[in-house]
């Protein structure tokens, strides 16, 4: 084997060995990002529930405030 082709094998391979690892490191980061996202879905969804949890028992309590005492008519302006 010539030293012009024993060059060539080497700058060959280890390009092809940089580019492997590359797009393996991408893809790990790649999934990392769409975890994170899935992570901030579900605090989004548990904020979402407390909101309507929250929403929920002022409406109950306030129908039964108004049971105990109606509210009066507004006037029209």
């Amino acid at each position: 084997m010539s030293r012009a082709s024993k060059i060539t094998l080497g700058v060959v391979s280890t390009v092809a060995a940089i580019t492997v690892y590359g797009v393996h490191y991408i893809q790990e980061q790649e999934e990392k990002t769409m975890y994170e996202g899935v992570l901030k879905d579900i605090e989004r969804q548990k904020v979402k529930r407390a909101r309507e949890e929250d929403f929920l028992l002022n409406q109950r309590l306030q129908r039964e405030y108004e049971a105990i005492q109606p509210l009066a008519e507004r006037p029209k302006s």
